[in-house]
């Protein structure tokens, strides 16, 4: 009984073989050549599912869609990037002005007033490209007022430091008693205040300073404007140049910057790492094919400096991308307390406290220093000098999400404070009240949070369907390149002994054999014959 069982499931299985295989005898005999174009099928596959696991045609298309060639697709998303980027703007409103100057207060006590939200663009101008794989771009920046996202309005009047005042109270404190004398002077005649009452869109874009315009006739090469603004003196790009990496060499540096107004480090700073500034990113672009251990630097003429950012987590997925999360790296702005390497931003070796950037010589010689917002993670005294201020992680801290195959940030929140670091400027008239104090006037934050669907989609495609397609794509011919050369092979060897016993049954092989048998009973008769005639010797 079971072996009847164990017959009928053999006949199931080798039933269907029978057709396959008398089906691609079929085939093959039909086709003269069948065989020959099996195999050849066959190996192809197999050649070419070898070509990709060695190769790695992903990569290798991926490499050729980041190189920067003019009217490629990288090149045109970087030249114009098409993220939404917004500009919120924070303003600290002074409450205590008149206590603080009497001495009744002896901090200063602020008010954050904002967001006033603009929308940024950015474009490359005036493109050349280079002989020795780069191009050279002019930079350049606007801002738009966005009214459906602001519930506050430019006209919004406020109390703020006098920046120019300070300024030049800042200058002029170390110089001769004469210059000094003459200056306190000036601020006397002009009328120049500690505090202006100012609208926010005079604040950040223009508004008259008496000694702004003194500076500009008399000290052309030290201030080059005759109105103040902080916005409009951070987007001011005038004259600068770019250079930037093709990745036609080295695709890992493709939109990164080569140098910076023809140099490759920064002449503010005495040295590396202060100065460096090439294989830095203008954050439209990374590095690209990075390893998760690797640090990337972030440039920005207004920062004064390439800040390195590292990676701060696993691999995440943002919007259907694989991205990882960048922070600035920790001792980034300390000025050499903590980190000796960064002692060569001490400016004249005076070392400004931890977490302040020093970038006057970025600011047309203003006293001006950077920070996280509200001094997150700063030295504690620059918090406990001032009220009003309360530093968060979740609201205050910078972070890109990088792909670090192509270098694409998907998500910027670039978020930073501009304080006025004042010195010792008790002999200077009408700012006697802020020796020795860091004065916070306003801080930043550009970000966009996702980009725009159209490229999320392409990305999404590069970056997750193509992998999977070649690796399928391989292991198909793979599978493919098997199956034909196995079943040729098979074939072969079936029509072999197929083809011998369908000629045993055939006419041909009866009237063959016929034959032989005949010439073998004729030769056997005629041996007979002989025998029987040949004489019996007695």
């Amino acid at each position: 009984m079971h072996f009847k069982d164990d017959r009928r499931n053999t006949d199931r299985i080798e039933k269907p073989t029978m057709v396959i295989m008398k089906s691609l005898k079929i085939f093959l005999k039909r086709f003269r050549h069948g065989l020959i174009w099996s195999m050849l099928i066959g190996v192809f596959a197999l050649v070419l599912s070898t070509l990709i696991a060695v190769f790695d045609p992903y990569r290798l298309l991926l490499n050729w869609k980041l190189v920067m060639v003019e009217g490629g697709e990288a090149f045109e998303l970087w030249k114009t990037p098409q993220a939404a980027v917004y500009v919120k703007v924070y303003i600290f409103n002074v409450t205590n002005h008149e206590e603080f100057l009497a001495g009744i207060d002896k901090k200063l006590r602020f008010q954050e007033v904002g967001p006033y939200i603009y929308r940024e663009k950015m474009e490359h101008n005036n493109i050349t490209f280079n002989d020795n794989g780069t191009f050279t771009i002019t930079p350049g920046f606007s801002l738009r007022w966005v009214p459906e996202l602001n519930t506050v309005t430019e006209d919004d009047v406020l109390i703020l430091p006098n920046i120019a005042l300070l300024g030049f109270a800042n200058f002029f404190a170390d110089t001769s008693l004469i210059t000094r004398m003459s200056v306190n002077l000036l601020i006397h005649q002009t009328k120049s205040t500690a505090f202006l009452r100012q609208t926010v869109k005079e604040f950040l874009f223009n508004y008259d300073s008496p000694l702004v315009s003194i500076g500009h006739k008399f000290l052309p090469s030290w201030i080059s404007f005759d109105k103040l603004g902080i916005l409009d003196r951070m987007y001011d790009l005038t004259g600068d140049s770019t250079t930037i990496f093709t990745g036609s060499d080295d695709v890992s540096k493709s939109g990164t910057i080569d140098n910076y107004n023809g140099r490759p480090y920064l002449p503010h700073w005495p040295s590396p790492p202060c100065n460096q500034v090439s294989g830095s990113s203008d954050g439209t672009k990374f590095p690209s094919m990075s390893s998760n251990d690797t640090e990337v630097l972030f440039f920005s003429k207004t920062i004064c400096r390439a800040i390195p950012m590292v990676r701060s987590s696993e691999l995440i997925i943002h919007d259907g991308i694989p991205v990882h999360k960048y922070i600035f790296k920790n001792g980034s702005f300390d000025n050499g307390a903590d980190n000796p390497e960064n002692k060569c931003f001490c400016r004249y070796n005076k070392c400004l406290k931890s977490g302040l950037m020093d970038v006057t010589d970025c600011s047309y010689g203003f006293p001006i220093a950077l920070s996280a917002p509200h001094f997150y993670k700063s030295d504690p005294s620059l918090l406990n000098a001032v009220e009003g201020l309360n530093p968060v992680e979740k609201l205050h801290e910078s972070h890109f999400l990088i792909n670090q195959e192509s270098g694409t940030p998907t998500q910027m929140y670039l978020r930073m404070q501009i304080n006025i670091p004042v010195g010792e400027v008790s002999t200077m008239a009408n700012s006697e009240r802020f020796s020795n104090l860091v004065v916070p006037l306003v801080w930043s934050e550009i970000a966009f949070d996702t980009l725009p669907r159209h490229l999320l989609i392409r990305f999404f495609v590069y970056l997750n369907f193509g992998p999977i397609f070649f690796v399928v794509l391989k292991y198909l011919l793979l599978v493919v390149g098997v199956a034909f050369v196995t079943l040729t092979v098979i074939t072969s060897l079936y029509m072999t002994i197929d083809n011998e016993l369908e000629y045993r049954e055939s006419s041909a092989w009866r009237h063959e054999n016929q034959t032989l048998m005949d010439g073998v009973q004729r030769r056997d008769a005629t041996r007979t014959d002989t025998d029987t005639r040949r004489p019996t010797r007695r």
